[in-house]
């Protein structure tokens, strides 16, 4: 092994693990890779952690790292393991309504899964190859997984519209660039923050750690920040909104009901009382109101 291979996937390990199959950089990449997509599976909701999206690209750019000499194949393949333990982790749940409401096999549901979890997976093998054959050094090498990761993100046919980053919606602030730039805009600072800090563990010397370190955590603050500032902003917006009392009428009648005059009655009556308790704008409901 390469000297900067070892120095990329470090590992404190036993000596017979380290002269071991984990010795090897494509495995210990893997290992990684899976790592790093299991995070981000369980930092999604409904057990949302905020900081494993920040934290969750780290072992994927490692392993790119690692593997830059490596073949193309072990690249793609370090980075499509990643992206299918997130995905077949984050959509665990897509075999039971397969199941419940489709009358789908427990056997063919899994199978769908794991098709699911492929499909969705290939872009991020994709995205670590570029990655591992991309720049080395400097600005470049910082916003490179960034710019490799939006235009995939974006152009592969997807099943269920998802991101790896969805753990940031437990702090709203960190989720305020979509307004400007959509999904894409609040993937990238993580993956900003990810390039900085393995960046931090390359440089020899301890003014150059600590400056990019101070950048990831300044870049996450400034996320933080600005968010935190608009969410206030649409607050004060919001309170000095002018307001509308809605009234929503539901029977809950029949979607063909046996006389629609008597369900007209009923829409009326419940009217009356919502514009007594102070209804300006009335909603009735899509099914059954008129013949």
């Amino acid at each position: 092994m390469t000297a900067p291979v070892s120095r990329a996937l470090a590992l404190r390990l036993p000596a017979g693990l380290r002269a071991g199959w984990l010795a090897r950089p494509g495995l210990r990449a893997a290992v990684a890779c899976a790592g790093g997509g299991a995070l981000f599976a369980l930092s999604a909701p409904p057990r949302a952690a905020v900081w494993g999206p920040w934290l969750a690209f780290v072992p994927f750019l490692f392993a790119a790292r690692a593997l830059r000499a490596a073949p193309r194949r072990v690249a793609f393949g370090a980075g499509l393991l990643g992206g299918v333990v997130f995905a077949g982790l984050a959509f665990r749940w897509l075999p039971h309504p397969l199941e419940h409401f489709h009358g789908v096999a427990p056997a063919w549901g899994a199978l769908l899964l794991a098709l699911f979890a492929l499909w969705t997976a290939l872009p991020w093998g994709l995205w670590l190859l570029l990655v591992a054959r991309g720049p080395r050094e400097g600005a470049l090498s910082i916003l490179w997984p960034a710019l490799c990761w939006a235009p995939l993100g974006a152009l592969w046919p997807t099943v269920f519209p998802h991101t790896p980053v969805l753990g940031l919606v437990d702090m709203p602030a960190f989720a305020q660039l979509a307004e400007l730039g959509g999904v894409a805009l609040v993937e990238t600072p993580p993956l900003i923050v990810a390039a900085l800090l393995v960046a931090a563990a390359r440089v020899p010397s301890r003014r150059a750690r600590v400056a990019h370190v101070g950048g990831a955590l300044a870049l996450v603050a400034l996320v933080g920040g600005l968010g935190a500032l608009r969410i206030a902003s649409l607050d004060a917006r919001r309170a000095a909104a002018p307001t509308l009392r809605v009234g929503v009428i539901q029977p809950n009648g029949a979607v063909r009901p046996a006389s629609y005059a008597a369900h007209a009655e009923r829409l009326h009556r419940a009217s009356a009382r919502a514009a007594e308790r102070g209804a300006e704008l009335l909603l009735w409901p899509e099914a059954g109101a008129y013949p």
